[in-house]
C-alpha cells in the first residue's frame, strides 16, 4: 500500500496539485487548512484526509456544501480509493498514488527563484501550444537552457523531470525546483527578454515541448487558459518571492530565540492562595520528567512559570529554549521544532535538527501551542507519545513545555488544541487571571516600579485605589498591570 499519494484538482482552471504523505491533512479555504482553495463552494475547513500505512480515509468537517466520494456523501469517514473522485462543494479533486521521485531533492531556501513554483497546463493548453511547437527529446544530465543564455524558446515538459538549479549537472550545486509533466520553464525569461535565470537540466530522459519565443504574445492572446495560467502564475511567484523574504526574515529570528533561549528577569509573586497552589504545581512539575501543559490567559505568566518549572527541575544546567509558535511559518513550523525527518531522531549535532534537538539536556518552550496548524500538532503528540518510551538520556533527551489558552479543539476560523497534545502531557497547570487574585496587585506594582531604577516612586493610596479597582479581565493581564503601576 502507497503511503505517499498526489491529490490534484480536475475541475476547470485548478492548478492546486499535492502530494500528500502520512498524517492528517485538512482540506479547505481557510487559513488554518493545510491544503486551501480558492472556489467559494469550499467551507474554512471542509474536510480531512489521514494517510496511514494501510490505507486513506476522508471525514467531512461540518462544510457548509458537505464532501462527497464516487458522488457517495460523507457522512462517517470513509476510505478512499485509488482513482477516487472527491468533490468538496463544487470543487473536484482525484487522488492516486504519486510517482516515485528520481532522486531526494532539497530545495535551496537561500536563493530567490521567480519560477520556482512551476505552472501546470492541462491536456487542452498543451495541444494548443503543439500547433506552432515541436517536440524535443533530451537524455538525463543534458542541460537544456544554460544560464544567461538568450531564450528563443520556453518548454512544456512532456514526459520525464526537468531540474533548475544553479550549477547545470554538478550534483555539488544547489537544485532550486524540479519541473514535472505538464510543467512550464523559461516563459518568465521570454517574457522579459533576459538571460535565463538558471540552469534547466534533465533529471531523468526528457520528452518537451519547445514552442518559440517570437509566438507566446499571439498565443497569449488567442488562447484564455494559457493566459490566465501563464500570467497568473507568474503573479503568484512575485507574491510567493515577497511572501517567502518575509518568511525567511522572520525565520531568521525565531532560529536566533532557539539559539539564545529565554532569559526574562521576571519572578514569581505568590501572594494570594491561588498562586501560592499555582506555586506547589510548579514545583511538583519540576520534579517530573514528562512534558507539561500551561494553560491561561495572555498575560498570566505561563512563560515565567514554564521557565520556574525548567529552573527548579534537575535539567536546570541544560539549554532553555522558548519559542512563539505564531511567529513560525506555517509550512515550516513542524521542521523548525521536530527536525526535518519530522521524528525527532537525527543524529547529534545535524544541522538540520529542530528545537527538540537543540535543546537536548534542558527544557523546549512552545509558547502559544495552540496556534500552530492542527498538522503540526499532530505531529507533536506524536512525538510526546514517542518522547516517552525513550531511555533516559537518549537523544534527544528534551521535555516540552507547551503554552495555551485552553484544551478546546481548533475550529472553523478558531484556534485551538488538538486532544492528542493534552492526553500526552503529564501535568496540566491551569493559571488563573490576575481578577481572581486580587492580594498580588500590589506586590507585583511593586515589582515593576523596582524595574525603573534604584529610587523608584511610592504608590500613593489614590494610586493603590486605582490599581484595586481594575478588573484585569481578558487580555494582557501582566502588561495592564504592569503600566497602569507604572503610570499610577
Amino acid at each position: 500500500m502507497s503511503t505517499n499519494w498526489r491529490l490534484y484538482e480536475t475541475s476547470d482552471g485548478g492548478n492546486v496539485d499535492r502530494e500528500l504523505g502520512l498524517g492528517i491533512h485538512v482540506l479547505g479555504s481557510g487559513a488554518a487548512a493545510d491544503i486551501t482553495f480558492s472556489n467559494q463552494t469550499v467551507s474554512r475547513r471542509h474536510a480531512r484526509i489521514e494517510v496511514t500505512e494501510t490505507g486513506v480515509t476522508i471525514e467531512d468537517l461540518d462544510s457548509t456544501n458537505g464532501t462527497k466520494v464516487d458522488d457517495k456523501p460523507v457522512i462517517d469517514p470513509v476510505s478512499i480509493n485509488e482513482g477516487s473522485t472527491i468533490k468538496l462543494g463544487s470543487l473536484v479533486l482525484t487522488l492516486e498514488p504519486a510517482s516515485p521521485k528520481p532522486a531526494p531533492f532539497r530545495p535551496n531556501r537561500d536563493v530567490g527563484l521567480s519560477s520556482g513554483e512551476s505552472v501546470l497546463l492541462g491536456p487542452a493548453t498543451v495541444g494548443f501550444l503543439r500547433s506552432a511547437g515541436e517536440e524535443v527529446n533530451f537524455n538525463a544530465g543534458d542541460i537544456v537552457v544554460r544560464r544567461g543564455e538568450q531564450q528563443e524558446f520556453f518548454y512544456v515538459v512532456i514526459e520525464g523531470v526537468v531540474e533548475l538549479s544553479l550549477g547545470g549537472s554538478d550534483s555539488h550545486r544547489p537544485p532550486l525546483a524540479r519541473i514535472v509533466e505538464g510543467g512550464i520553464f523559461g516563459a518568465e525569461s521570454v517574457l522579459s527578454k533576459a538571460g535565463a535565470a538558471v540552469d534547466s537540466v534533465a533529471v531523468t530522459d526528457v520528452r518537451l515541448l519547445r514552442y518559440p519565443a517570437l509566438s507566446l504574445p499571439s498565443a497569449l492572446k488567442e488562447s484564455a487558459s494559457l493566459r490566465k495560467k501563464l500570467l497568473g502564475g507568474i503573479a503568484r511567484n512575485v507574491h510567493k518571492a515577497t511572501a517567502d523574504a518575509l518568511d525567511s526574515m522572520r525565520e531568521k529570528e525565531v532560529i536566533a530565540r532557539l539559539v539564545q533561549g529565554d532569559n526574562d528577569p521576571d519572578t514569581l509573586v505568590a501572594v494570594s492562595a491561588g498562586s501560592k497552589a499555582i506555586d506547589k504545581k510548579i514545583n511538583t512539575a519540576a520534579e517530573t520528567n514528562g512534558p507539561v501543559l500551561l494553560l491561561g490567559e495572555d498575560g498570566t505568566g505561563k512563560t515565567l512559570a514554564a521557565r520556574l518549572i525548567h529552573d527548579r527541575s534537575p535539567r536546570s544546567g541544560g539549554p532553555l529554549i522558548a519559542v512563539n509558535c505564531r511567529d513560525l511559518a506555517p509550512a515550516r513550523a513542524a521542521e523548525l521544532i521536530l527536525g526535518e525527518d519530522l521524528g525527532g531522531s537525527l543524529p547529534t549535532g545535524d544541522h538540520s535538527s529542530g528545537g527538540v534537538h537543540l535543546a537536548h539536556g534542558g527544557t523546549l518552550v512552545l509558547r502559544g501551542a495552540d496556534q500552530l496548524p492542527a498538522s503540526v500538532q499532530h505531529l507533536l503528540g506524536s512525538f510526546l507519545v514517542r518522547n516517552k518510551k525513550r531511555k533516559p538520556k537518549e537523544y534527544p533527551d528534551t521535555r516540552v513545555v507547551m503554552t495555551a489558552r485552553e484544551t478546546e479543539p481548533p475550529s472553523e476560523g478558531r484556534d485551538g488544541l488538538v486532544p492528542s497534545i493534552a492526553e500526552n502531557c503529564d501535568e496540566t497547570i491551569k493559571l488563573p487571571p490576575l481578577v481572581k487574585r486580587p492580594k498580588d496587585i500590589m506586590p507585583l506594582a511593586e515589582v515593576f516600579l523596582n524595574r525603573h531604577g534604584p529610587n523608584p516612586p511610592v504608590i500613593s493610596e489614590g494610586a493603590r485605589q486605582a490599581l484595586l479597582s481594575l478588573r484585569y479581565q481578558r487580555r494582557n493581564n501582566r502588561h495592564r498591570g504592569s503600566s497602569a503601576g507604572y503610570w499610577s
